[in-house]
């Protein structure tokens, strides 16, 4: 890539930025559980349940669809979500997800 077209692009991702802030919108793909559930109009309740599973599942070592650093993870004492990776997984129907139960 040339010089002139790497310029080119990046001026077109940073207006592309610039659009997704005035909008509201994250430009990082991690975002807060909040910012996660108003992005994919769910509740804060359900990304906080998936996230619950999913973690049982990976300290009990079961296989969940939801994983950690894809889907979800902890920076310090804050969760984060990818909201674009997180809506292929949980807006699935039912029977095509695996079923985690609690038992903590």
């Amino acid at each position: 890539m040339q010089r002139k077209e790497f310029e080119a692009l990046l001026a077109r991702v940073e207006r592309l930025e610039q659009n997704q802030r005035a909008l509201g919108l994250p430009t990082e793909p991690w975002v807060s559980p909040n910012d996660a559930a108003s992005l994919l109009s769910t509740s804060r309740a359900t990304i906080m349940e998936e996230i619950k599973r999913a973690e049982y599942a990976r300290k009990h070592r079961l296989n969940y669809d939801v994983v950690w650093d894809t889907h979800y993870r902890k920076t310090s004492s804050h969760w984060q979500v990818n909201p674009m990776e997180l809506k292929k997984v949980i807006f699935q129907p039912p029977d095509q997800r695996p079923y985690i139960e609690l038992y903590d």
